[in-house]
């Protein structure tokens, strides 16, 4: 099945083996990565991999829960990525309080993408596919509690903030968000 959203100024569309190289590159940026944490040792090969093994699978089983890369419609430059995916494969799904039934929202854009409203846009559309295709009880998301933009981007897609919790092995706290199915509509 192939997925394909169109927005005012985006394309959010499966990512395909030569969508790699950019993936690289989005995640070496010190910038981009600075709430985030080093990806040393991860290699083109490396995503190539998980995009032809893990994201291939979440497009094969679902209708709108998967990483999805995001195009400038006009000069057709990769921005980055979006993600609604299941809450219980991030990692620290337990200390945030996500729930079975619920799906992560995530997104990652080139710094040169940043505050020009691409990350809410995308967010959004891939919201409205997931409560029309999937059968999810609430979107959830997390983030680094000083990572001020991340934050926006939740709060302007409706989550609001659940709660703060530390992060095992870390010196920083995280926050929780979550919009559940009756309060999006």
């Amino acid at each position: 099945m192939h997925i394909h959203l169109e927005t005012p100024r985006l394309v959010i569309r499966q990512f395909t083996p030569d969508d790699a190289p950019q993936l690289w590159e989005l995640d070496n940026d010190p910038a981009v990565l600075e709430f985030i944490g080093s990806r040393l040792g991860v290699t083109v090969d490396t995503y190539r991999e998980r995009i032809a093994t893990v994201y291939a699978a979440h497009y094969a089983r679902h209708r709108a829960l998967g990483v999805w890369a995001v195009i400038e419609r006009d000069s057709g430059n990769f921005l980055g990525w979006v993600c609604l995916r299941p809450a219980m494969d991030y990692r620290f799904a337990r200390e945030c309080g996500f729930q079975e039934n619920e799906a992560e929202l995530g997104y990652r854009l080139r710094k040169e993408a940043w505050g020009k409203g691409y990350a809410t846009e995308a967010s959004r559309a891939l919201i409205a596919r997931g409560w029309e295709q999937e059968s999810i009880a609430a979107v959830v998301a997390a983030a680094h509690i000083d990572n001020r933009r991340s934050r926006r981007v939740m709060e302007k897609c409706g989550l609001t903030l659940v709660k703060e919790f530390p992060i095992p092995g870390y010196e920083f706290l995280e926050v929780a968000y979550r919009l559940p199915r009756e309060s999006a509509r």
